[in-house]
């Protein structure tokens, strides 16, 4: 590689971390305030050709919220003694005493697993755990996640299923050997 080459990729990689800095800060200014006995959750948004120049913040009043007993459980979600909230709007059918943000995308409580806030089916949020990135095990099923979508891996044995160490995207049970959410076939465990 030439030095006029390493250069060129120097300021390509320079500017990009530059624009992508505004948009890292946002998190600073996204929060939930309790306030004169109201709870208000602050955001930010970007919008179109001034997305990594401008900020523009948003104030709503989380409508339902008692705010003496309100709390920020992280910076898109929080909890009365009665009711849970994502940013300013009531979630239904959520328990506030056992409800878990797992990652971004995935909430639990003692109902269920929830996958941007939508049910999934059958699913056992008391137990449900990651084994690694992609692999997730409850009571009821396994499941393969790959961003914000999953499926639920059929005949498998829940009690011997884990992840192949330094392979992220291969598991196995007693009788299966699995890549992503697909069975390989003919392929023995014993020996993979």
């Amino acid at each position: 590689m030439k030095l006029k080459d390493f250069n060129l990729i120097k300021i390509i990689i320079t500017t990009i971390v530059t624009l992508l800095i505004p948009s890292c800060n946002d998190d600073k200014n996204t929060f939930y305030e309790v306030k004169n006995d109201e709870v208000i959750y602050h955001s930010v948004y970007r919008k179109g050709q001034e997305y990594y120049t401008k900020a523009h913040v948003r104030t709503q009043i989380v409508k339902g919220a008692d705010a003496t007993t309100f709390g920020e459980i992280s910076k898109q979600y929080g909890a009365d003694a009665i009711h849970v909230f994502y940013k300013a709007t009531q979630l239904k059918s959520r328990d506030p005493l056992t409800f878990k943000v797992i990652n971004k995308f995935i909430t639990t409580d003692k109902f269920s697993v929830y996958l941007e806030n939508k049910k999934i089916d059958n699913s056992d949020g008391l137990s449900f755990q990651f084994l690694n990135g992609f692999y997730a095990i409850d009571n009821n099923q396994v499941y393969y996640f790959l961003g914000t979508q999953y499926e639920v891996l059929k005949n498998v044995d829940r009690k011997t299923f884990a992840p192949i160490d330094n392979y992220y995207d291969y598991a196995k049970d007693t009788n299966h050997v699995y890549y992503r959410n697909h069975l390989i076939n003919n392929a023995k465990p014993t020996s993979f």
